[in-house]
């Protein structure tokens, strides 16, 4: 009895069609990329590719989530700073800093993250870490030589007209914003360090009759947000004039700026189980509380969202800047929402080594296999 022929191989789809395929694979999932990646040597050799690695980019149009840095605090217990991961899977082999002493994490953008290194707890600075936990590269920066203690500050890409999608290796700018008494009276000042001329500009200050808090900036447009202690006031510092004022805000519980859904500013808080926003009125009179909209916005109520428990508290403690992602810390742990579909994305966290709040850290991780990992920067001319 003859055999009968041995079934046809389906016909290889063209690589333009893997191309468009591989796409559309999630950018907040690295692990599906890795898997894809080890198919076959044509896959493989696709995401080692640079012109796909930027159409994969431009495709899904904004960094995704990566992870956040959980406890941003001066008593470090011998760690290092790390990058804890929000997605499904810790696949992203992310490269760690050497153990400081003591050292708080204060802001995060464009791929990069700032921290404040101590010698000890709660006296002045010895300097100014930029790192990017994508490429492993650090710059320590001296801190300004003035008489004055650093408080906290910003990072951010100093590309004009930059899309953001991948800021590796790029100049940078930091923002460091310092405070101290002067003659009875508490002056805040802030200067700016560009990586380009590796150096510090002269300082511009303002009288601030309180202290500058610890928790993430807020960038929109061409000027940085300041929460201060209380959430009482925000310092505003205007990035290309390079100048400074203070908007006074209401009393809220435990307040987060934010950006309002309309292109201002605003403030995130929570009362009861239900998260709301206050507007700022660019209408009204540019001083105290009557710059605010009289009623706060309703965004959504927790309810049934979370795990219940017995003595449960929600807060909200961060929001991922220029997205719709916040975190919620619970009694039961730590939480991301988005808040436009109103749905829990994922738990990220027990909670128990918050303090009281964290540092996202958004990027682009695409690995190249071929390499051994995330290549560095494609160069396009």
């Amino acid at each position: 009895m003859a055999r009968s022929p041995p079934p046809r191989r389906p016909p290889e789809l063209m690589e333009e069609l893997v191309e468009e395929i591989l796409l559309r694979l999630p950018p907040d999932e690295p692990a599906y990329l890795v898997r894809a990646a080890l198919v076959c040597k044509l896959w493989c050799r696709i995401f080692s590719d640079c012109n796909f690695r930027r159409r994969f980019r431009e495709f899904h149009r904004s960094p995704p989530l990566l992870g956040y840095i959980n406890k941003p605090c001066f008593d470090s217990d011998g760690k290092a700073p790390r990058i804890v991961p929000t997605t499904s899977t810790a696949s992203i082999p992310f490269f760690s800093l050497p153990v400081l002493k003591h050292w708080w994490a204060v802001d995060s953008r464009h791929g990069r993250v700032l921290i404040i290194s101590y010698q000890e707890p709660h006296i002045e600075p010895v300097r100014l870490i930029v790192w990017d936990p994508i490429t492993g590269s650090q710059k320590h920066l001296t801190v300004p030589d003035y008489p004055h203690t650093v408080k906290t500050g910003a990072v951010l890409c100093a590309v004009d007209g930059c899309n953001h999608l991948d800021c590796h290796g790029g100049p940078f700018r930091v923002v460091s914003v310092s405070a101290e008494y002067v003659e009875g009276v508490r002056l805040t000042w802030v200067n700016v360090y560009t990586s380009e001329t590796c150096q510090w500009s002269a300082p511009t200050y303002i009288r601030i009759d309180s202290h500058v808090v610890k928790t993430p900036s807020l960038l929109m447009g061409d000027a940085l947000y300041f929460l201060l202690q209380f959430g009482m006031h925000i310092l505003r510092y205007d990035l290309s004039k390079h100048a400074l004022s203070l908007i006074g805000t209401p009393r809220l519980r435990e307040p987060v700026t934010v950006e309002d859904g309309d292109g201002g500013l605003g403030l995130m808080f929570m009362f009861g189980d239900s998260i709301f926003v206050l507007s700022l009125d660019h209408n009204a009179s540019t001083e105290g509380d009557s710059r605010w909209a009289q009623r706060p916005r309703f965004v959504m109520e927790l309810g049934t969202l979370l795990p219940s428990h017995p003595c449960g508290k929600s807060q909200v403690i961060g929001t991922v800047e220029g997205t719709d992602t916040v975190f919620i810390l619970s009694t039961v742990g730590l939480f991301t929402l988005n808040l436009t579909s109103r749905k829990v994305i994922r738990k990220v966290g027990s909670g128990e080594d918050i303090f009281d709040t964290v540092l996202p850290y958004r990027s682009f991780y695409i690995p190249d296999i071929g390499k051994g990992g995330q290549s560095p920067p494609c160069i396009e001319g």
